[in-house]
């Protein structure tokens, strides 16, 4: 085998496995809280149950995260009753947005 098929077959098994990451299904969530009234979202995978008592989760997001000061600031975020702001997430429609429910 040639130094460039080596090169070539070393890369192709890099590749890999992120390749069979990207096919692994995790669950996606839509996170949000309210600033002053006004609501303040993104999607976030993981979205994973830790507890019942007291009811915890966990998520992920960049320390740098609008959403995350937004959290910090408000001590929670939203919960399964704020359907209509999950719903605007959810919509393909481009002018269903989450300014329209602010």
């Amino acid at each position: 085998m040639s130094i460039s098929a080596s090169l070539r077959s070393g890369a192709a098994a890099q590749q890999a496995f992120p390749d069979a990451l990207a096919r692994v299904a995790s669950p996606v969530a839509v996170v949000t809280a309210l600033d002053g009234g006004r609501p303040h979202g993104t999607m976030v995978s993981p979205f994973a149950p830790l507890s019942l008592m007291p009811p915890m989760v966990l998520i992920l997001l960049d320390q740098h995260s609008h959403l995350l000061a937004v959290i910090r600031r408000s001590g929670r975020f939203l919960g399964a009753h704020q359907a209509d702001l999950a719903s605007a997430f959810a919509s393909p429609d481009p002018t269903s947005s989450i300014r329209s429910l602010a």
